[in-house]
């Protein structure tokens, strides 16, 4: 359809929802807005092949508590929520659509000041988890997922890893999908 979604949020200490929008490619006029749940925090959006948008990101569950990935999809005529996960900790960095039109998301699960492990989740196209995978860092490192992708049966995560105070690098791994 050439049309374009593009999602937000606003970081302003109160509830503020995170706001997805859908534009038509051809004029550029708004089609539709929704908004999603307050301190969520969009990491990336995209369409399956029927035209419902595909959101991926984190929302903070509560003050002091953890962060839950959060991945949802919205029908693609006027924004309605078809279904919405909220079931695993962690916050997400990248998002990526698959060819079935499930959401996969990366990112970590530690808590601010820890090693994070990273964190991969896929979700299926009816909303259902399909996994989770946790890859904790090895000893003296710290890693960052920054890039999720998928193509036919792999998945592919990047990102960058702290080696004790000095030392900086990247990695790169695939995950069955």
């Amino acid at each position: 359809s050439g049309d374009v979604a593009i999602a937000g949020y606003l970081d302003d200490g109160h509830d503020t929802p995170a706001i997805v929008t859908r534009v038509a490619g051809a004029d550029g006029h708004q089609l539709w807005s929704t908004l999603l749940d307050a301190h969520a925090r969009p990491a990336g959006v995209g369409f399956d092949a029927s035209g419902d948008l595909l959101i991926g990101g984190d929302r903070q569950l509560a003050a002091d508590q953890p962060t839950a990935l959060l991945a949802a999809k919205l029908d693609g005529a006027d924004g309605s929520v078809r279904w919405r996960d909220l079931s695993a900790i962690g916050s997400s960095t990248a998002f990526a659509v698959d060819a079935a039109g499930g959401i996969l998301l990366a990112g970590s699960d530690g808590e601010p000041g820890d090693r994070p492990d990273v964190v991969v989740a896929r979700w299926n196209a009816d909303g259902s988890g399909a996994w989770r995978r946790i890859l904790p860092p090895a000893d003296g490192t710290s890693h960052q997922a920054r890039n999720v992708t998928v193509a036919d049966d792999t998945v592919a995560v990047g990102g960058g890893i702290q080696i004790g105070d000095s030392r900086s690098g990247f990695f790169v791994l695939g995950l069955a999908a």
